[in-house]
């Protein structure tokens, strides 16, 4: 399996994991002993569209992260994107091959993305 994101490109559970395990909610947080609450991050998926040919399968979904951890402690919108994602079934069981993450919010936002079904909207 492979995942390509704004932080590169990690191939294999153990380059996945180790990648993740540093990124946003994964971090160690200090909470003092007399805590009642803690501010929180939140990532969303939705509207999931999967396209299954055989033991193949294309998937495509929106993602936002969301997070109450602001200075006014109301809620705010962090980033949005979407996840294009080429799935195969062994043994059964359904397992990511390939992982493409556009964070719509970062450097690697682009005019148009032709796999949500998007055109360029500069032509008619």
């Amino acid at each position: 399996m492979a995942v390509q994101w704004i932080g590169g490109v990690e191939r294999g559970a153990a380059e996945i994991r180790e990648a993740m395990s540093n990124f946003g909610g994964a971090r160690k947080v200090e909470i003092p002993e007399s805590a009642a609450s803690r501010p929180r991050t939140r990532h969303q998926i939705i509207n999931h569209v999967i396209d299954i040919d055989g033991d193949t399968a294309r998937t495509v979904a929106y993602w936002f992260a969301m997070t109450n951890n602001t200075p006014q402690k109301d809620v705010q919108i962090m980033y949005m994107g979407h996840y294009e994602d080429e799935l195969v079934r062994r043994d059964g069981r359904w397992r990511f091959k390939h992982r493409k993450v556009y964070n719509e919010s970062l450097e690697n936002r682009a005019l148009f993305y032709p796999g949500l079904g998007e055109k360029d909207p500069r032509t008619p």
